[in-house]
């Protein structure tokens, strides 16, 4: 059979696709598999909204990552859907910086005040917070001499650790007032107005609040994008 080819290239940071050199977003694109099981081939087409078509097709054999073709339909189906949702967060974070503050409906359950609304809402999030534990280092033992006489049993230097303890795991939503998380065990609500501190990661964001010791984090979200609709809507309230 003759096999046709394209040449693709995916960036999961950029939320883009490079087909024959032409770029595309992941969500102007779509795409669809058949399977001939009579000519035992399988064919990938792909689509954008302007009117672009591209075909692959490959012998089904090829599939198994024998094969330049068959692991291009291989690599392009499994990957598609993190690429989509990569371009679906840098096209919110460009509203964001444009000025645009999403809403959504609010998640069952979740009381609202008045002129309150969602914003984003994440399921399986680790609630954090700094803790400390002292370990004691260089002690001695105790030693008995007699019936209610023992000398020695210095504790040692105290040495203090700080880590991070994972709390709870829940449900978090950030509103335009409110970080509020609801895990099994733990839940708590962080007044947007009395953050003091924000550090964000890629799949995190820190806080410190007016008043607090302890720094309080939230893993497993997009902490770019917590980051940056905090801080957008913290200069709109100062």
């Amino acid at each position: 059979m003759t096999e046709d080819t394209h040449t693709i290239e995916m960036n999961e940071n950029s939320g883009k696709i490079i087909i024959d050199g032409t770029t595309y977003r992941a969500t102007d694109l779509i795409y669809n598999v058949v399977d001939d099981d009579v000519r035992k081939t399988r064919t990938l087409t792909i689509q954008s909204t302007n009117g672009d078509s591209y075909r692959v097709e490959a012998a089904r054999s090829l599939l198994l990552g024998f094969g330049k073709i068959g692991t291009q339909i291989s690599n392009f189906t499994s990957n598609f859907d993190k690429i989509k949702e990569a371009d679906i967060r840098i096209i919110k974070r460009e509203a964001i910086l444009s000025g645009e503050i999403p809403h959504i409906n609010a998640p069952d359950g979740l009381l609202l005040k008045k002129g309150e609304f969602a914003i984003f809402t994440d399921d399986n999030v680790r609630y954090c917070q700094e803790k400390t534990k002292t370990t004691y280092y260089g002690g001695s033992a105790r030693v008995r001499i007699c019936k209610g006489v023992s000398i020695g049993g210095g504790k040692g230097v105290p040495v203090k650790e700080e880590y991070i303890a994972t709390l709870d795991t829940g449900r978090l939503t950030l509103t335009n007032k409110r970080l509020i998380f609801a895990g099994e065990r733990k839940s708590t609500t962080i007044q947007l107005s009395k953050l003091a501190t924000i550090d964000r990661y890629s799949d995190a964001i820190d806080l410190s609040k007016e008043g607090a010791l302890k720094k309080t984090m939230f893993v497993n979200i997009d902490g770019n994008l917590y980051a940056d609709v905090i801080e957008r809507l913290f200069e709109e309230e100062n």
